[in-house]
Order: C-alpha cells, then structure tokens, then sequence
C-alpha cells in the first residue's frame, strides 16, 4: 500500500500507466509506389552516365573544335558558329573569303575542325 503522503503522485503514474496500455501503434514500411518507376529511373541515369563519358571522351581527343570528331558529328558550318557565337554575345561573322572573323581577326575554317 502507497503511504498516504504519496497517494496522489501514485495515483497520478497509474492513471498514466493505464492510457499508456491503451495506446496502439500501426508501424507500417513506406515502399516505393512502382518498381517500374525506379527501374526506369536507373536506367535514364545511367544512359545519361554514358553521355556525359562519350562527352568526355570527345573533349579529352581533341575538344569541340581542335580536330577532334565531335564537330563532324555535329555537322557544325561556318554559318552554324557564326550564330552560336552571336548569341554568346561574340562579334562574329563570315568574311567575303569564306573565312571567318572573330572579334575582328580572321580565323579559317579549316583551323577551326569545320567545314
């Protein structure tokens, strides 16, 4: 039997004990929606891996206009840079030669890898 002087204090921690007992907890596992999904997923990111490889791969041979093959893949045209460099904001344009001049110097196209 509680002593007298702690009779509220144990009353109190058997009421708490009680509601404790009447709790009920439903743990469930949070699994993805669709395994499809996640296949997909890896398989988007791994395509993108090899991309970025052959990216890599292209610049390290030779850059996107030091003679590697990147440009011929592109088919990039003297006309072609000339608008790519005037939306880098690059004075550019293509000279009565054929060639083309960049910031006011004169650049040929055969140095450049293009055609």
């Amino acid at each position: 039997l509680p002593v007298p002087y702690h009779y509220e204090e144990c009353l109190s921690t058997l009421q708490f004990a009680n509601r404790c007992r009447n709790v009920r907890n439903n743990p469930r596992i949070n699994y993805v929606a669709d395994v499809e999904d996640k296949d997909r997923k890896i398989k988007r990111l791994t395509e993108e891996l090899q991309q970025c490889r052959q990216r890599i791969n292209l610049l390290e041979s030779g850059g996107m206009f030091g003679g590697g093959g990147m440009s011929r893949n592109m088919n990039i045209t003297p006309s072609k840079l000339v608008n790519i460099l005037k939306k880098l904001g690059v004075d550019a344009q293509i000279g009565a030669d054929g060639n083309l001049v960049i910031d006011g110097k004169q650049v040929a196209a055969d140095t450049l890898g293009i055609t």
